[in-house]
């Protein structure tokens, strides 16, 4: 009896000892960065330049230029939701845009700051999507997400140099021709 109740009491033990794991962040809040983006959708891609602002109070603020200058989109993460500032004709697209809009929310790790989303350790649960995180050495290395069918949607890929400094960020979607990949600009 004293064996079943000690590992009972483990048992109870661990999502407590899994939920102080820290997350490593990719943009603290406070910071800027700006990426070299490419997206593909379909047979078309478009290249340019993604700034994104992390603010303090945890508003996402996420711009898209093209190679030439053109702004392309413009959107905030404020309150639990996005607002679109600005689109462009040839992004605007619905669907598009949604997909856009949670990508942009895993690749920054941001889904973290939203008060729906459920932290048990290396797994996540956020808008019936389950998000497995791999770390090591402190660094995010892969993001698994599945849906609530538990069928894989996407997969978040993180990249680093020997110096440990953010060298890509890619993702990709399962049975979508859809994917983003960011450097970092020096």
């Amino acid at each position: 009896m004293r064996l079943f109740s000690l590992i009972f009491s483990l048992l109870l033990a661990l999502p407590a000892v899994a939920q102080q794991l820290p997350v490593p962040e990719v943009l603290p809040a406070g910071k800027d960065a700006i990426y070299r983006a490419e997206f593909k959708h379909l047979a078309t891609g478009m290249n340019g330049f993604l700034a994104v602002s992390h603010r303090r109070n945890h508003v996402l603020q996420v711009s898209f230029n093209s190679i030439m200058g053109t702004n392309m989109l413009e959107m905030v993460w404020k309150n639990g939701r996005w607002k679109k500032k600005y689109v462009n004709r040839s992004l605007n697209r619905r669907g598009l845009i949604e997909m856009l809009q949670v990508d942009i929310m895993l690749l920054f790790l941001h889904f973290r700051h939203d008060p729906k989303a459920e932290d048990r350790g290396d797994l996540w649960l956020w808008n019936k999507r389950s998000i497995h995180i791999e770390s090591r050495d402190g660094r995010i290395d892969r993001l698994h997400v599945k849906t609530k069918k538990h069928l894989p949607s996407r997969e978040v890929n993180y990249s680093f140099d020997a110096a440990g400094r953010l060298t890509e960020m890619k993702v990709t979607h399962a049975g979508r021709p859809f994917s983003i990949t960011l450097q970092p600009l020096k």
